[in-house]
């Protein structure tokens, strides 16, 4: 069986990973401090005490309002709501490589579904996406196919942490997990990959959609197939 490294653009769009993470930071615990202040009013023996011990309840008043002013809510619900679209956006793209994958003779046509519908996760501007039909392209010249590995799937993606964002740009990375074979015209294997890739990503929106513009592999910690995250 001979053996040749897999194509680049294959290598680097097999993604997957760990969980993403969830910041929350909303410390509104500030009516303990005055809980302690009307201890002391209490202590003083003057009976006029008591009216002046009306001013330390004032401080609860104030402190509340002010507690209810922090303009932290929008900040913490954008995060989340991007890691979902974007979450969504890998699922999608591992579904129509797959698809690709499995007989990249459909790359010979431009308007087939599988080549459209992998198209259509990328912005025009992405010189990934073409990249990697040229490549599959080749493989479907040398009577090449792809079939799931061991691993069950032959990708699998998640995203890990989204490292810049904007209203029309997004900067995130994701692990990568492929587990593959490579098969002739026979049905005979001729290669098989697997393993973890760290890839960085790029996501813009157009016209409200958002959509891949460069996926490119890099260093960074993932976790290998069957070890805990």
């Amino acid at each position: 069986m001979t053996r040749r490294s897999l194509p680049a653009a294959v290598a680097v769009v097999l993604l997957a990973g760990a969980c993403s993470g969830d910041d929350t930071s909303d410390p509104t615990s500030t009516s303990s401090a005055p809980a302690t202040s009307t201890v002391a009013p209490s202590t003083s023996p003057a009976p006029t005490s008591p009216a002046t011990s009306v001013e330390p309840t004032t401080p609860t008043t104030s402190s509340a309002s002010s507690t209810s002013q922090p303009t932290t809510a929008p900040v913490t619900t954008t995060p989340v709501a991007i890691e979902t679209v974007l979450q969504d956006l890998l699922d999608r793209y591992d579904d129509a490589v797959t698809t690709i994958l499995t007989d990249p003779r459909v790359v010979s046509d431009p308007a087939s579904p599988a080549v459209t519908a992998y198209l259509a996760l990328f912005a025009s501007e992405s010189t990934f996406a073409q990249g990697a039909l040229a490549s599959w392209a080749q493989d479907a010249t040398e009577s090449r196919s792809y079939r799931p590995g061991p691993g069950g799937s032959m990708i699998d993606s998640t995203l890990v942490d989204v490292t810049a964002a904007s209203d029309t740009e997004a900067a995130f990375t994701v692990c990568a997990v492929n587990s593959m074979q490579v098969i002739d015209a026979a049905g005979n294997v001729i290669e098989s990959s697997g393993g973890v890739t760290f890839v960085n990503a790029t996501a813009v929106q157009v016209n409200g959609d958002w959509l891949l513009r460069d996926l490119s592999q890099s260093s960074g910690d993932c976790p290998r197939p069957g070890s805990d995250p």
